[in-house]
């Protein structure tokens, strides 16, 4: 079965996405969710929704998809006993530790690793199925071609994005809304700096700038995979997911019955055509500039970004041809219909006004048609003649929506049987039709009062009044698709409505009949979470370089004051750098730094020269930086040193205790923490540890270059990353992050704009991590790291260590 998983933010929203056609929803509470600034459920909250959906064959996915501290730990498991106790069918969770807690203590309840988990390739997808997940939440930036490639060889159910908003960083490896302002998206508390106004700076000095570009120019449009829907239940997605937990419940409806509508005719044999009428009601729901087709078209994704506006445009009405800016009126010729209610604003405007009045020549109207020439109002601010004008909401839309979801259109079937005899209490039997699998598959129950029918003296009750009586249900979640009667002839009920009741009654019993089915009893005997401190104190510290770049002219010779360097894969591959990395491998321990992101690039070298690789330059180690690192380093397990890297977004101590089972042998902490939180994951570690004490951190890995508005040098591409001059993204308060395209990798990175430099000495943390960019004081940077020298002043900061993330 394919299924539509919708968004839900509160309750209104749930009833939304229900009675549109979702066959799943996903939401989260009040805590350790993603969306913290939605409205979200409490606990009475969750316990209703969950019954709401249940009830209704809608299976429930509960976002529990933030990375968790330890403190956090016992807390969070506390939620999931709840939950499982309620039914609820599966919780997306990001935090690996916490996961895999889950999959070992709560069975029959589902795991889906959250998109956050950066889970973009098969070995990704392999790795979380041989963990026991249940399904995986695909990165954002998969192709079409990579879902296929997956879903044919993976064989763990695969959920795709298919609409909505797009993070313009691969999810999980955001981590700029944490370095500017402590508010982490691994957190559920991202500011969004995507959104955000930028100037585009070029320089080959790193003195002069030249300004090349501004705008929004990170802040992507939503995606709209209506055109893609056959090929990916062709490729054999289990789960069409749409993105919209912030959004109003008139945009779930929409957006729920518009791709219910499609799902449905691709899975029928009639030709697929996309009508023009859903994608304007698609764009009336929320769209900024338009749709994006994402990665699902390929990777020249051209349309990504809208630098215009980062927020909802609505729907062009027309150009500001008069202004009476006494009344608050405007004129234009409108190219939407118009009426009052309706809701709309002006050009660069966020502001959104109401018509409270429309008028053509000269009269007031209630409504517009497309071509005419009205005047409207009230509007303030700041208008010009010729401003565009954008329809946000229709008041009539709205109004129906509203009426629809009111009202329930998802109808378990039953059958009724019921018995007036002349002498015996008024009896109903109500027998479920629903089929297997779902709530109330094998259930009835039977439901009798103290009401008896008596022998009529005049107009007896007729078979077709009882069945009127019995199919009043046009307000419950059940209809009888059967209603067979036993009655004797010419008989009098003395009360009718005890039908009625005897309905409700029976109707009732069998809703919580459904809920019984579906709720769980706690496991007995579940893992302990006690951490014990089982560290100590390093005595010697050692000392680990990551190379981001390598000059073949630069000396490296004062790797030999390190214990070992970290090498991108990316350099193993061009000749141009194999004399420079034999020489390196002189110094110190080389280790092969696996890239975050691995598609057929590095996919294709990994299987197809690797060992040679590793023996031709005496390779010591592997650096993992994403779950799919699990599968690729299987086979190096007990013969290399395995390091998983801080793009794993390491939180707590059972995340490291879950990697050492797979093999890990050393953790890089995630760059995140605070002091206290960083102290006790060490003090608290199963493995030795690793934190960056100095580097540029990046803070966006991105499928999309700023320059090109291509991740890959296509014909119409500026081809400036060949340059040697560098560019920065510049913020309203003048920070210059440098973003640095990468034809290669075809990853562009952006860098935060102050380097990283802490003191380490409290830290219990065994090993210090050196990233170089693009440094030519190499030989200064290790002399300082190694005697705990600080770098000071305005370019350099301690991180997140006095942060609370």
């Amino acid at each position: 079965m394919v299924e539509l998983l919708s968004p839900v933010g509160d309750f209104d929203c749930l009833k939304a996405a229900v009675q549109n056609g979702a066959n799943a929803v996903y939401f989260g509470g009040q805590l350790f969710n993603a969306r913290y600034s939605a409205k979200n459920f409490d606990k009475d909250g969750i316990r209703e929704a969950v019954n709401y959906a249940k009830s209704r064959n809608v299976k429930i996915n509960f976002t529990l998809n933030i990375l968790l501290k330890n403190n956090e730990f016992d807390d969070a498991i506390e939620v999931v006993k709840y939950i499982y106790e309620l039914g609820v069918d599966a919780v997306i969770v990001d935090d690996f530790g916490f996961a895999k807690y889950i999959i070992d203590n709560f069975p029959g309840m589902e795991v889906h690793g959250s998109t956050q988990m950066t889970i973009h390739n098969l070995e990704g997808a392999i790795a979380l199925k041989n963990l026991g997940y249940s399904r995986v939440v695909l990165a954002r930036e998969s192709t079409l071609s990579d879902i296929d490639y997956i879903c044919r060889n993976a064989n763990i159910d695969i959920e795709a994005f298919v609409h909505g908003a797009l993070c313009i960083s691969y999810s999980g490896q955001c981590l700029f809304s944490s370095a500017i302002g402590g508010r982490s998206g691994n957190r559920g508390r991202c500011a969004q700096p995507c959104r955000m106004y930028y100037n585009m700076l070029e320089t080959s000095d790193n003195v002069s700038y030249k300004n090349i570009g501004k705008g929004f120019l990170i802040s992507p449009r939503d995606l709209c995979g209506l055109d893609f829907i056959p090929d990916l239940i062709k490729s054999g997605v289990k789960s069409f997911k749409l993105e919209g937990r912030m959004k109003t419940p008139e945009y779930v409806a929409t957006v729920t019955r518009i791709y219910r509508k499609y799902i449905d005719l691709a899975l029928s044999d009639n030709d697929y055509i996309v009508d023009k009428n859903d994608l304007h009601d698609l764009m009336l729901a929320f769209n900024r500039g338009g749709f994006s087709k994402g990665c699902l078209g390929g990777d020249d994704n051209h349309d990504y970004v809208f630098e215009e506006k980062p927020s909802n445009q609505g729907l062009y009405i027309g150009n500001i041809s008069k202004i009476d800016k006494k009344n608050g009126l405007i004129s234009l010729k409108t190219n939407e219909p118009l009426d009052i209610g309706d809701t709309f604003l002006v050009q660069q405007e966020d502001h959104k006004y109401t018509i409270s009045e429309i008028l053509k020549n000269g009269s007031h109207i209630k409504s517009a048609a497309i071509g005419d020439l009205v005047t409207i109002g009230r509007v303030k601010g700041k208008l010009e003649l010729g401003d565009k004008v954008f329809k946000i909401t229709s008041s009539i839309i709205s109004k129906e929506i509203k009426e629809f979801n009111f009202h329930e259109h998802v109808k378990i079937p039953l059958v009724a049987n019921f018995k007036a005899l002349i002498g015996k209490p008024l009896e109903l039997e109500v027998v479920s039709l629903d089929e297997p699998g779902n709530t109330y598959f094998g259930l009835s129950t039977t439901i009798s009062n103290e009401i008896q029918p008596i022998e009529a003296v005049s107009n007896p009750i007729s078979k077709e009044r009882l069945i009127e009586q019995l199919n009043k249900t046009t307000d419950t979640n059940f209809e009888f698709r059967q209603i067979n009667i036993e009655m004797d002839d010419n008989i009098y009920i003395p009360k009718i409505s005890s039908i009625n009741a005897l309905r409700r009654d029976a109707l009732n019993a069998l809703y919580q009949k459904g809920i019984d089915n579906f709720v769980r009893k706690l496991p007995e005997n579940l893992s302990s979470t006690k951490l014990v401190n089982q560290h100590v104190f390093p005595s010697v510290r050692k000392y680990s370089v990551l190379l981001n770049s390598i000059d073949t002219s630069m000396d490296y010779s004062s790797l030999k004051n390190v214990d070992r360097v970290y090498i991108p894969l990316k350099f193993f591959i061009k000749k141009e750098f194999e004399s420079k990395l034999l020489e390196i491998s002189q110094f110190t321990d080389c280790y092969i730094d696996i890239p975050t992101i691995v598609r057929d690039n590095f996919r294709n070298v990994f299987y197809n020269n690797f060992d040679e690789k590793v023996n031709k330059f005496n390779i010591k180690g592997i650096v993992i930086s994403n779950l799919s690192g699990i599968e690729f380093m299987m086979k190096y397990v007990g013969k290399l040193d395995i390091v998983s890297k801080y793009t794993l977004n390491i939180y707590n101590n059972h995340t490291i205790d879950e990697l050492k089972k797979v093999g890990v042998n050393r953790v890089t902490i995630s760059p995140e923490l605070d002091t206290d939180t960083l102290i006790d994951l060490c003090n608290n570690s199963s493995l030795p540890t690793e934190f960056l004490v100095y580097g540029k951190l990046p803070v966006m890995h991105i499928q999309y270059c700023p320059l090109g508005k291509s991740n890959k040098c296509y014909p119409t591409c500026s081809m400036k990353c060949k340059t040697s001059n560098r560019f920065y993204l510049e913020d309203r308060l003048g920070y210059k992050f440098e973003f640095v395209p990468d034809n290669m990798q075809t990853i562009t990175k952006i860098y935060n704009s102050k380097i990283n430099s802490i003191d380490y000495s409290k830290f219990p943390f065994d090993s210090c991590l050196i990233s170089i960019t693009d440094e030519d004081n190499l030989d200064e940077i290790i002399y300082n790291v190694n005697n705990n020298i600080k770098f000071e002043g305005k370019n350099y900061t301690n991180g997140n260590l006095n942060k609370f993330v």
